[in-house]
């Protein structure tokens, strides 16, 4: 069975679905990130304040939700009401494009369109290290290891770089 899910009025760039299996998260062009309940086609939530959202991903316990979007900033928002979590993360010099926890949470990684990778702290919403620096052009998506010890990062430099943690 194909269910749509209508509401975002430009286009739909990231989606992820919660670990439970029964929301996922939207992220959109237009400015918008919405919490959908898949079970009914509801949306649970519309969160706005972001620009356009470049990124969504889910806390591996579900507890929370990061977004990256193009005013520069990474936000953490609580998956079940929408309300923010922490401050906005910012620190990249242009639009954050990827956004991923590390298999534990205890890690949020952004990437940027300024070439730089920066790791979080989802607790308290503060940078845990110096930014990664390396790539010659913008980054296009950042993943943490399912063994958390490495990070990957790829680029619109023709390159992957692999760091580790």
């Amino acid at each position: 069975m194909t269910s749509t899910l209508t509401g975002h009025t430009d286009v739909v760039r990231a989606v992820a679905f919660h670990p439970d299996g029964r929301r996922i998260a939207t992220g959109s062009f237009d400015e918008t990130v919405r919490i959908w309940d898949l079970e009914t086609g509801r949306q649970l939530a519309v969160l706005t304040g972001h620009g356009l959202v470049h990124a969504v991903t889910f806390s591996p316990f579900g507890r929370l939700l990061a977004t990256a979007g193009v005013d520069g900033t990474a936000r953490l928002w609580h998956a079940d009401t929408g309300r923010p979590a922490a401050d906005r993360l910012a620190g990249h010099d242009g639009a954050v494009t990827a956004v991923a926890f590390s298999p534990d949470g205890r890690l949020l990684a952004t990437a940027g369109i300024d070439g730089t990778a920066r790791l979080w702290s989802p607790a308290t919403g503060r940078a845990t290290a110096p930014p990664l620096t390396g790539h010659t052009a913008g980054l296009t998506t950042v993943l943490i290891a399912p063994d958390g010890r490495a990070l990957v990062t790829a680029s619109h430099d023709g390159t992957a770089k692999l760091w580790p943690l």
